[in-house]
């Protein structure tokens, strides 16, 4: 009885095991199972990074190297308290909350900071941020016009900013682009329009108040800075041009700011190209620049903005130095943080004020292109 329940068992056995032989083993392997494994972790770290990316931004800081994250929400929040005072009206809040929305929108999708792994940078490199107290003016104005960015073509736009014009905007011509974006064009912030085609009509436009313009009662809406020639002359003392005897704006953008300017000194000339670098070398840092409102500042690192008149004041046939007078703050491209103040005060709101700065634009969403 004992050996029949053994047979019983055995052939019960190779029963089971006979059909497990004839299966193909050679694709069978433990890196296919961890394949699979690992193919369903990829997909939940993958989908997980995209919620990452649509809600939060890795911002480098200039000062450190160091990189932080911070939610969309309270990057763009602190860009916009960094750039534009809470006081101003809600309408140029929410204005320059889409133009920040924009501009990080625009970094994030070229990479810019990819070398950094970051997506923007804290300073004017980017746009300046700043991690504040909460204001509630911001924060509204954020919140109200969350995920609205400007598009041209479906694409998310330069949307460049500045502080004040001199009555007009500029182009991205002043950076010596290839070719202008369709949406910069020089813009007249309200006054009359002007084209002065001669340097001479320049210098009368830059040193007279159009009293309809929207920024004339700005500070830095007018503003008249003298510097020293040997001082201009120290700063060119590389290029052996010897002391400096003259300045002369060669081209002007269509919004006013130089372009080229040439350096005349009593052994040659030097000729600097595009607006940040002719601002830089005529730097009024330590220099009084009474402003448009009476006030004076000495804390400019670079000339107010590129829109300027140069006049030389002599001793015989010596320049003893360059009076500039100028208007406008910063590069002039795009919105004016002042005048966008203005229009918000006639009434305005956010988007008709990004049309009037923004040419061929739609106000569309952030969350449509990630």
């Amino acid at each position: 009885m004992k050996t029949y329940g053994i047979l019983c068992f055995v052939l019960a056995l190779f029963m089971i095991l006979t059909p497990l032989l004839s299966l193909d083993y050679s694709s069978f392997s433990l890196s296919n199972v961890k394949s699979t494994f690992q193919k369903e972790n990829d997909s939940e770290d993958e989908e997980k990074l995209l919620d990452e990316k649509s809600d939060s931004v890795k911002i480098k800081s200039a000062a450190s190297g160091n990189v932080a994250t911070a939610s969309t929400k309270e990057y763009i929040i602190g860009c916009v308290a960094a750039e534009m005072p809470a006081t101003y009206s809600t309408e140029a809040l929410k204005a320059q909350a889409v133009c920040a929305r924009t501009y990080a929108c625009a970094r994030i999708r070229e990479k810019t900071w990819e070398n950094y792994h970051a997506d923007v940078d804290d300073s004017v490199e980017s746009q300046v941020y700043h991690n504040m107290e909460a204001q509630p003016e911001t924060d509204a104005a954020v919140a109200e016009t969350e995920g609205k960015i400007i598009t041209c073509g479906g694409e998310p736009i330069q949307a460049y900013f500045f502080s004040t014009s001199c009555g007009k905007t500029s182009t991205d011509e002043v950076w010596n682009t290839a070719e202008t974006a369709e949406y910069l064009k020089s813009v007249t912030v309200g006054g009359e329009k002007q084209e002065p085609e001669t340097e001479e009509a320049f210098a009368s436009f830059i040193t007279k108040r159009d009293s309809t313009s929207l920024e004339v009662e700005d500070g830095w809406y007018r503003w008249q800075v003298t510097i020293p020639a040997n001082v201009l002359s120290e700063r060119a003392a590389d290029q052996k041009i010897g002391e400096i005897t003259g300045i002369e704006v060669l081209r002007r953008s269509e919004g006013g700011a130089a372009e080229t300017v040439r350096i005349e000194g009593e052994k040659g000339s030097m000729e600097i190209e595009g607006e940040y670098q002719i601002r830089k070398f005529l730097s009024a840092k330590g220099w009084p620049i009474q402003k448009n409102d009476g006030t004076v500042s000495c804390e400019m690192d670079l000339l107010p903005s590129a829109c300027f008149a140069v006049v030389p004041e002599k001793e015989g046939e010596t320049a003893v130095s360059f009076t500039f007078y100028g208007g406008g703050y910063g590069h002039g491209v795009g919105m004016s943080q002042n005048g966008a103040k203005h229009l918000a005060e006639q009434g305005k709101s956010y988007e008709e004020i990004l049309h009037y700065f923004y040419q061929n634009i739609e106000i569309g969403d952030c969350r449509s292109l990630f």
